[in-house]
């Protein structure tokens, strides 16, 4: 997220049809990538088409969340006072007589209908129990909530999912801590772990890791040494001693059954714990990282391995108050889970780790997907204190289920078939990014006990530059490398110069790149960029800004900072001449939504979110890259799928696939709503394309309607209210993408479907001045619901359900392709602005799931 949220009083508006799966509240994610591909779609009637579009995304989604709660933090923060840092469990009676909580933060409550079911006044976030039918009480309450003006921000409590692989295997040996090829694999593709124990194998009473998880198995021999006991708790009195909420928290707590005992019900958090501190050089099992070790159990994943983000806020909250009661100087947070939804209570969360001096390391995740694009939580925060790890084989390679980004990927370690602990006094092989991340956990808190006077920075620092490059891992992590715990030892790699991000991702000739990092030094040294050198154009200790060489050209490469002494920080990976790179998320997920641009902003209105369908209008701004809602925008209907178009400072949203011909007008200046002339031609009308011509007048063309396809041209006036028919378009579409050409009075029509011979590539050609239609060259790929704008003196036309996205550019008399992304958006909705093109939300198809990124495509 290049830019914080700056909420305004926001306004949900919800319809949430019962029938529907998602309403089922069952969780979801999966721990390997979905065996079901997007659906085929060409032979489907228009009715089913959006409706197995629309059952797609709810089958591959990992968008669920805990049925009857919310997360919400209010704007007044009074409410906090007189509590501890720790968890306190009331309900809105309870919180409602405290002196500190204002009037109108309990009429919100009773609004939403609503209690607290706990609330963690160091973080200032409730986690509300809502009453009501499952998912639609979800929705009606963060409606309410955010009607009432009192929040900033409200969303639901999405499940999230151990990041894991179960294996069968025979292997026999802990190759990912030592490996001369016993298993089968390639030498030294390891952490060199044994060189590393010469120097130091506990980290004992040092440091504390908090295995944030499905708990921890503490009574496993190879565990019990390991197991970080609280000091201030007198086992098994019934008290709570030191007044933290919970009673006998002796080696943790449990935030998925709301008790004090973290015993492990899944495995897979006693698997992680072996590998960070399982006991050494005791002629049993398994060794970890740590011969010992202090392992906090943090229990927020259930038996079948899902919990809800809350319960992983509620985790976070326990070790950052444990640190200030109890004076714990250093503290490892190990998050092998991941999924749900963007949600601002957990980045709160681990900013507020950071901010504590916390370490926070995270599971890349299993989808096999580029998180550059895809992002994964939370492992895909821009926070300074994650480190995100995807898996390493011992054949050197990256694993196959490993998600990668050449941006959002910090290391690699070892994740595929791993032996470690399990309950009951048992070992079993587990592979995922789960296990690649208690290795670089476990070497975190080993290096920081070697190095008692690093913070969080240096541990971090140290592990980027210890990283052994390979060329596997190229552009596949920012450092392109795999943890090596033996190099990381060394005090230099911590007080090293380290790159820990690059912004943007992507780079262009003749652009600035800023370099984020750590002790680069006050004065300049050197950078070069895919083997060139780069002007300096500032240099700090944490950041340095460059122009990137006209000649940078194109593709993967490196980016190296050398000090001013001449040191080297680790590698940093860099994409150069690549077109698309995210540079912003925005506040709600959603795809159906309509779109326009008025003067710098632009508007998103309705559509599908993971909740349901919506009534928020956000409006996005690309130059600050600021996001706002505001209650008073709210929409007088449900559009899905309406047609937008924007005529001076108005936007015109037309018809909907919620059976409506109507015109809806929003006044951008006022924030109001009017109503204009409804299409009468037909009961409905969705999924059309529309202009704005010079003559100030709107024309739309094909879609969806009751009578089935439309291969119509109608002209809206805005000053006379009227409709008009016009020439008809030589086909019938739906789903199509319309451009004006510059400013003239012609409009192509591209891509959709329909009864075109080409449907998905189809481009015809309607001239105004003439109200006649030309088909002309179709585009090379298909474009179905995709977007197009006028970029740079031609035709651009971007994304669609093709098997992956494309964008392609008329030019020279031929269609010619401009970038190939990983995404495979259909719905985004955008514009161009400040010489790029900015494309919003939509439904991707690689993950099957709503999109809030905001991807910039060109330079």
């Amino acid at each position: 997220m290049k830019h914080p949220f700056v909420p305004s009083s926001l306004a949900l508006a919800i319809v949430l049809a019962a029938s529907s799966p998602l309403m089922a509240g069952g969780p979801a994610g999966s721990l390997t990538p979905s065996a079901s591909s997007a659906p085929d779609l060409k032979n489907l009637t228009p009715q089913q088409r959006h409706e197995a579009l629309r059952q797609h995304v709810l089958a591959k989604s990992g968008e669920s969340f805990a049925p009857f709660r919310v997360i919400v933090k209010f704007k007044d923060q009074t409410w906090t006072q007189g509590f501890s840092y720790g968890r306190s469990v009331a309900n809105a009676s309870v919180l409602a007589t405290q002196t500190a909580m204002s009037a109108e933060m309990r009429n919100a409550l009773g609004s939403a209908g609503a209690r607290v079911a706990q609330a963690y006044p160091g973080m200032g976030v409730m986690v509300l129990e809502v009453f009501g039918h499952a998912h639609h009480a979800v929705g009606a309450a963060i409606e309410a909530l955010y009607r009432s003006g009192t929040v900033e921000y409200a969303h639901p409590d999405y499940i999230v999912k151990a990041q894991k692989i179960p294996k069968d295997t025979d292997y026999n040996a802990l190759w990912g801590l030592h490996n001369d090829g016993q298993t089968g694999g390639v030498a030294d593709a390891d952490i060199d772990a044994p060189e590393a124990w010469d120097k130091r194998i506990s980290s004992r009473g040092s440091v504390v890791v908090g295995v944030i998880d499905s708990g921890v198995d503490y009574t496993h021999p190879e565990l019990v040494p390991s197991m970080w006991t609280n000091p201030g708790e007198i086992p098994a009195n019934g008290i709570d001693d030191e007044g933290n909420g919970y009673i006998d928290d002796v080696y943790g707590i449990d935030a998925y059954n709301h008790d004090s005992d973290p015993m492990d019900d899944n495995s897979h958090g006693t698997h992680v714990a072996g590998t960070i501190g399982a006991r050494g050089n005791n002629n049993q099992g398994v060794v970890g990282v740590n011969w010992l070790a202090n392992v906090m159990a943090l229990k927020f994943l259930g038996a079948d391995g899902s919990g809800p983000t809350s319960g992983a806020i509620e985790a976070i909250n326990y070790a950052l108050d444990a640190q200030t009661r109890h004076n714990l100087p250093r503290i490892v947070l190990n998050n092998s889970w991941g999924g749900g939804g963007f949600s601002q209570a957990l980045l709160d969360a681990i900013n507020a780790s950071m901010a504590q001096g916390a370490l926070f390391v995270a599971a890349a995740g299993n989808d096999a997907s580029d998180v550059d694009l895809h992002p994964h939580y939370p492992s895909s925060y821009d926070v300074d204190n994650i480190v995100s790890v995807g898996a390493s084989t011992m054949h050197e390679t990256l694993a196959g289920f490993s998600n990668y980004g050449c941006a959002q990927v910090d290391l690699v370690a070892p994740g595929d078939s791993i032996l470690s602990t399990v309950p009951g006094n048992g070992y079993e092989y587990k592979s995922g990014t789960s296990m690649a991340t208690p290795h670089v956990a476990g070497a975190a808190a080993l290096l920081w006990a070697q190095n008692p006077n690093f913070t969080w920075r240096n541990v971090k620092a140290a592990l980027l530059n210890g990283a052994d490059v390979k060329s596997d891992y190229a552009s596949k992590a920012m450092t392109s490398g795999r943890l090596n715990l033996n190099s990381a030892m060394a005090p230099k790699m911590g007080t090293n110069p380290s790159v820990w991000k690059l912004e943007p991702a992507v780079v262009q000739a003749d652009s600035t790149l800023s370099i984020h990092g750590n002790r680069f030094g006050a004065t300049p040294g050197a950078v070069t960029i895919r083997g060139l050198a780069a002007s300096i154009v500032s240099w700090s200790n944490s950041k340095i800004v460059v122009k990137v060489p006209a000649n940078v050209g194109y593709g993967a490469g490196k980016v190296i900072v050398t000090d001013a002494a001449g040191t080297r920080a680790n590698t940093a990976c860099v994409n150069a001449g690549s077109e698309v790179s995210v540079v912003d998320q925005l506040q709600i997920p959603r795809y159906w939504h309509a779109g326009a641009k008025v003067g710098e902003h632009y508007w998103l209105i309705g559509g599908y979110a993971p909740w349901g369908y919506v009534r928020l209008v956000e409006r996005y701004t690309p130059a600050t890259g600021e996001s706002v809602v505001d209650q008073a925008w709210t929409s007088p209907v449900t559009f899905d799928d309406a047609i937008s178009v924007a005529v001076g400072d108005k936007i015109y949203v037309i018809g909907s696939w919620l059976a409506s011909n109507a015109v809806y007008i929003f006044d951008t200046q006022t924030g109001v709503w009017s109503q204009g002339a409804p299409l009468a031609d037909f009961a409905s009308i969705g999924a059309a394309s529309a202009v704005a011509l010079g003559d100030g007048r709107i024309y739309l063309f094909g879609g969806y309607t009751d009578q089935g396809y439309s291969n119509r041209t109608y002209r809206y006036d805005p000053v006379s209210n009227a409709w008009e028919r016009l020439a008809d378009m030589p086909y019938a579409q739906q789903s199509t993408s319309a451009v004006r050409q510059g400013a003239s009075n012609e409009a192509w029509v591209i891509g959709g479907d329909g009864n075109a011979p080409d449907w998905g590539r189809t481009v015809m050609s309607y001239n105004a001045d003439s109200n006649s239609w030309q088909v002309k060259l179709p585009t090379a790929f298909y474009h179905n619901a995709g977007m197009a704008v006028w970029y740079q003196g031609r035709s651009y036309v971007l994304f669609g359900d093709s098997s992956a996205g494309r964008g392609e550019l008329w030019y020279g008399g031929k269609w010619v392709e401009t970038f190939k992304a990983l995404q495979a958006l259909t719905y985004p909705r955008g514009d161009v602005f400040d010489d790029a093109v900015y494309a919003m939300g939509g439904f991707d198809y690689a993950t099957g799931g709503h999109s809030a990124s905001v991807l910039r495509i060109g330079k």
